[in-house]
Order: structure tokens, then C-alpha cells, then sequence
């Protein structure tokens, strides 16, 4: 499975086909991140998300200031 690019959809496309390969008896997975060049944080920890387990930290930021501080997790 190929993603090009994070955007609002991405998860929700994700989730769809991976919903269809598991009826189709899907044993492994590849999921193929070559040459994508981001774009929703959001959605790229919503993917992540898919593979962790539930309350799991995946991204974190910090700046100088203590508003900058940015912890993300992926809550089922």
C-alpha cells in the first residue's frame, strides 16, 4: 500500500482498504512511504495510529516557549 501524501482523508481511506484486504484474507502488509512528502501531522499520527497499540506517543515537539509544546498520541 502506497501513501502519497497525509491529508484530512488519508486515515479513513486507510482504514477502508485495509477493512477490504483482511476479508480478502490479508496476511502481511507494506505500506510504502517513498517520496512522500508529508502534510497533515494529524493525519500521519491518525495513520500511525492504525499499527500501535491505543494511548500510544508517536510525535512530540517542543519550542521555546512552554504554548509551542505539542504531544500527540493516537486514542481508539
Amino acid at each position: 500500500m502506497r501513501i502519497v501524501q497525509f491529508n484530512e482523508p488519508t486515515a479513513d481511506e486507510l482504514l477502508k482498504t485495509l477493512d477490504e484486504l483482511q476479508k480478502q484474507g490479508m496476511q502481511a502488509l507494506i505500506l510504502d512511504l517513498r517520496n512522500n512528502p508529508g502534510g497533515l501531522l494529524s493525519s500521519a499520527v491518525d495513520v500511525c495510529g492504525q499499527f500501535v497499540p491505543p494511548n500510544t506517543k508517536v510525535v512530540s515537539t517542543q519550542g521555546r516557549a512552554a504554548s509551542q509544546k505539542l504531544r500527540l498520541c493516537y486514542r481508539r
